[in-house]
């Protein structure tokens, strides 16, 4: 019998399917991330994880970078 949505609680993963992801091991023990700034992640617990993503379609400018944020806003304006 399928479990209610309401009672599955907030953070449940059960509704969700993540493609190329072993989904059962990942819905046991899944690794989730909580925030990102500068050049890290940092997982629920506070533990950062250096963000080595970068490739053709995308430059590691980093998170929430103040200078970056700040010539964004002025072009914006």
């Amino acid at each position: 019998m399928e479990t209610a949505p309401a009672a599955r609680g907030a953070n449940s993963l059960e509704a969700f399917w993540m493609g190329f992801t072993s989904n059962r091991a990942f819905k046991q023990h899944p690794r989730l991330l909580a925030t990102a700034r500068d050049m890290h992640y940092f997982t629920p617990d506070g533990r950062a994880i250096l963000d080595g993503t970068a490739g053709l379609w995308c430059v590691n400018a980093g998170h929430g970078r103040r200078k970056i944020i700040e010539a964004i806003t002025r072009q914006a304006a």
